[in-house]
């Protein structure tokens, strides 16, 4: 069951949302990038969703900054669109 709902949610439905999301702006190169970018926001709840759900450790600290730096580009992109 937990399967089915990944795959639809995360397969289908946010699919159509994106494609549609990119459609809107096709013609705006910058809200399209912050449209991009937004998919990088996927990492940071997917983390947080395992170490909080499923019980998974802490990313090391190189990956703490990885995702420190994930969390800045989309704050810039977001100001700066």
């Amino acid at each position: 069951m937990q399967s089915f709902c990944v795959a639809l949610f995360s397969g289908v439905i946010a699919t159509i949302l994106f494609f549609k999301a990119t459609d809107l702006v096709k013609n705006n190169p910058k809200q399209l990038a912050v449209i991009e970018a937004t998919q990088s926001g996927e990492v940071i709840f997917t983390l947080i969703l395992g170490i909080l759900v499923l019980k998974d450790g802490m990313p090391e600290p190189a990956a703490l900054i990885g995702i420190a730096l994930i969390i800045v580009g989309m704050i810039a992109n977001s100001l700066c669109a």
